[in-house]
């Protein structure tokens, strides 16, 4: 039998946390429809940061009305030096009983085909350590942010397949504990705000030492594997989020990475100087960089079979032109806050 567990960190989350429970019941109910619960065994952990809100409430309403699912709920001690959601992980982890662990955010909305196509996907093949679905913002939400999600995405998904995987994320990743374990678990790891890609790196590091030419990690970039969440509130928060990727992006970054960082971020200042440079073959190219960008959304849209209008084409052809000079003020928060603020605190 093979035992999985579903792992969910949350502080604060009275506004999606019912939602992401009842998606993630729904997929399961799915999942033991064609699959027998003598071969696979779950359970849910959901390990709550010191919430300030009715979240913990929530949680146990849910947990004695769903009394067939095996769910636990636990308040997350600070036992260790570690601190924020890696603290809330690293202790799930140490007390569930899968071979294989799921993390999910707690504003996560899962589909009903997710966890069948997840599994499906990881168990397929033994080389496979690690496995990340793809998420993107609730399609009646903010536009432009459910465009940079599915643009992210896919570039991501495009440097997976070649080869070359750059980090996961840890709102829809899948990976076995036994090498987890191996490498001794958060405790050994570099803390960073960004926990997921921490665990990524140091799970390539591992498969490194052992030699080995095939790859550890796949993303998923299929309708089936979508997970949805809800987008940022404001510009604002939308920075910080950015800033928080950013800050763990650069820690891991070597000094060539570093550079490419600086230059996607501030590409609209060279993009503005090209085009000012009044020379025709240097305008042809930026126009030809904006064309791609529209070019490569849209095969997106159609990998992950999303509905594509008239208005989405607007959309995407806005988002093209406008994308550079957004990450412009990430870039430029991100030069001048060396601070990282998230979930209330600051890292």
């Amino acid at each position: 039998m093979k035992k999985i567990s579903v792992l969910i960190a949350v502080r604060n989350e009275e506004q999606n946390i019912l939602s992401c429970l009842n998606h993630l019941d729904k997929s399961i109910a799915k999942f033991y429809q064609k699959e027998s619960q003598d071969n696979f065994e779950i359970e849910i952990l959901v390990g709550d940061d010191n919430s300030e809100d009715k979240s913990a409430e929530i949680i146990k309403e849910f947990i004695q009305k769903n009394e067939k699912l095996n769910f636990t709920y636990f308040n997350i001690e600070n036992e260790n030096n570690l601190k924020g959601k890696v603290k809330v992980v690293s202790q799930l982890i140490d007390i569930s009983e899968g071979e294989t662990i799921i993390l999910l955010d707690a504003d996560i909305f899962v589909t009903q085909n997710w966890l069948k196509e997840l599994l499906t996907n990881f168990y397929q093949n033994d080389a496979i350590k690690m496995l990340m679905g793809t998420t993107i913002p609730k399609l009646d939400s903010n536009t432009f942010q459910t465009l940079d999600w599915i643009f992210g995405q896919g570039v991501l998904a495009m440097f997976s397949t070649l080869g070359f995987p750059q980090t996961a994320m840890g709102n829809n990743l899948i990976f076995d504990k036994k090498i987890y374990q191996e490498i001794g678990g958060y405790q050994n790891i570099e803390f960073s705000v960004t926990e997921d890609l921490a665990l990524f790196k140091a799970f390539g590091c591992w498969w490194g030492h052992q030699k080995r030419q095939d790859n550890f990690f796949t993303h998923l970039f299929s309708p089936n594997a979508l997970a949805f969440t809800e987008s940022e509130p404001t510009l604002k928060d939308w920075i910080l989020q950015r800033h928080r990727w950013l800050v763990g992006a650069w820690q891991f970054s070597n000094s060539i990475k570093k550079v490419i960082l600086l230059i996607y971020l501030f590409r609209a200042l060279i993009f503005i100087g090209m085009l000012l440079s009044g020379q025709i073959y240097i305008v042809l190219s930026v126009v030809c960089l904006l064309a791609i960008n529209f070019f490569l959304l849209l095969s997106f849209f159609v990998r992950l079979k999303l509905k594509i209008s008239f208005s989405t084409l607007f959309q995407i052809l806005f988002f093209s032109l406008s994308e550079s000079i957004l990450y412009f003020l990430v870039g430029i928060y991100f030069l001048t806050s060396k601070k990282v603020k998230w979930k209330g605190r600051e890292f």
